[in-house]
């Protein structure tokens, strides 16, 4: 017959093997890759667009970031109201504003980038570059709690929007990795701990890189148009001044013009009030 004190350390040791097993099966769902992102996307000439100006034969179309909405919706049909938005990249200090370029002149024009600014009252901001905001967004306080509480898809889709084409799941190993089960833990349940706190690491990172590459990717390039060509592009404000227009330079490489274009938004964004992540 066993002692009471035998009796307990069997106890102990099931409890261990208990959370030991718990956290493995949540490093194992944090480790699961990341899949590429792919959604719809549909262009029409700028024209199209609710908010656009044309000067001087050059039609330019905006479509601001609204949380939950995708940049991308077709501008024929009514948008549908999100409910619950996992992450509001506002809040992270991240105003996207989609931008799209018709040519209706008799020569080429160079769209710049760098010629592209955010206006605050009368002062024109810089854009930001796709990696600089993705890292605002991955320092946030939204950012880590959205990670803690919802799976992968609807977080990406609240920053991108479209139909993604996947469906993978962190299963909250964030808040569970970095939460509660590391006090008071030792042994093997202290090492699988460790491993699914790595994992999860492994993958917030992951996350990260797949954030880069689609903010890279959607950004607005250099480009040169052809009479009746549309390009479109996003560009990155801060969304902590209340941004009121955009103000975008265009080249007419033909006849050796630039053509200066203002594009009011419908209303000023509000400034956002930003929540930093606090360092450990």
């Amino acid at each position: 017959m066993k002692t009471g004190n035998a009796i307990r350390n069997a106890g102990k040791a099931a409890h261990a093997m208990l959370l030991a097993g718990l956290v493995a099966a949540l490093a194992g769902c944090a480790s699961k890759q990341l899949p590429p992102l792919i959604f719809p996307q549909s262009l029409y000439p700028a024209d199209s667009y609710p908010v656009h100006v044309t000067m001087a034969g050059v039609t330019v179309g905006l479509v601001p970031f609204t949380p939950g909405q995708s940049l991308y919706l077709d501008p024929k049909r009514p948008a549908v109201e999100v409910a619950h938005v996992p992450l509001n990249i506002l809040q992270a200090g991240v105003f996207p504003l989609r931008i799209i370029v018709t040519n209706r002149r008799d020569g080429e024009i160079m769209v710049e980038p760098s010629q592209v600014f955010c206006l605050s009252e009368e002062t024109p901001y810089k854009t930001y570059q796709p990696q600089q905001a993705v890292n605002l967004i991955i320092k946030s306080d939204v950012f880590k709690e959205a990670l803690k509480g919802t799976r992968v898809g609807p977080l990406l889709k609240s920053i991108f929007g479209g139909e993604l084409l996947f469906s993978a799941a962190t299963g909250g190993v964030g808040g569970v990795a970095r939460g509660g089960l590391t006090g008071g833990v030792s042994g093997v349940a202290s090492g699988a701990t460790k491993t699914a706190m790595d994992r999860a690491n492994q993958y917030e990172n992951a996350l990260t890189r797949l954030l880069t590459d689609q903010a890279e990717m959607q950004a607005l390039r250099t480009q040169t148009l052809s009479p009746g060509f549309t390009i479109d592009g996003v560009v990155y404000c801060p969304s902590t001044l209340p941004i009121r227009a955009l103000h975008l330079t265009v080249y007419d490489r033909t006849n050796e013009e630039s053509i200066p274009i203002l594009s009011l938004l419908p209303e000023p964004i509000k400034p956002a009030k930003v929540r930093k992540k606090e360092e450990d």
